[in-house]
């Protein structure tokens, strides 16, 4: 495997857990300004609340019987947006940021593994190396609109 396209992988799953901390963090935010505006809850946010009316998407109190902060104005289809928004909530992101951050450490233990003069050791390493390198390869593919994806990286499955 090459170490770019593993280093690479890095790079986007550190973005991508920045930007569902940030996310978390704005959302927690609105509800708090909600609260001080209303007066009746406080945070911590869990991420799990969401909702929309006729043209917003919001949080609310993970209980449901509070004050909810809106998250954004998107015209009279929020409501289709809803159920996007919940299954890829910050804390959803941050646990498959840590789920594909084990399986590249899976198959970085392999490659080690595969050096070993131990036969025991290095022809298990090989044999998975050989099934975690298209895993590897997959878990790149989400990104390859970017600019430095490179198109031999793409999976061959």
């Amino acid at each position: 495997m090459n170490d770019d396209l593993v280093a690479f992988l890095r790079a986007r799953l550190d973005e991508d857990e920045r930007l569902a901390a940030d996310a978390a963090k704005h959302c927690a935010s609105l509800i708090a300004a909600a609260a001080r505006t209303e007066g009746i809850w406080e945070p911590p946010y869990d991420g799990s609340a969401w909702g929309s009316s006729a043209d917003h998407v919001y949080a609310a109190d993970p209980r449901g019987d509070q004050p909810r902060a809106d998250i954004a104005d998107f015209g009279a289809g929020a409501f289709m947006l809803t159920p996007h928004i919940q299954n890829h909530s910050p804390a959803r992101v941050l646990v498959e940021v840590d789920a594909k951050r084990r399986m590249i450490a899976l198959h970085e233990q392999a490659a080690t593994d595969t050096e070993s003069s131990d036969y025991l050791v290095a022809g298990p390493g090989r044999m998975l190396l050989v099934a975690l390198d298209p895993v590897v390869r997959l878990l790149a593919l989400p990104y390859r609109a970017h600019p430095d994806y490179r198109p031999e990286w793409a999976p061959a499955i």
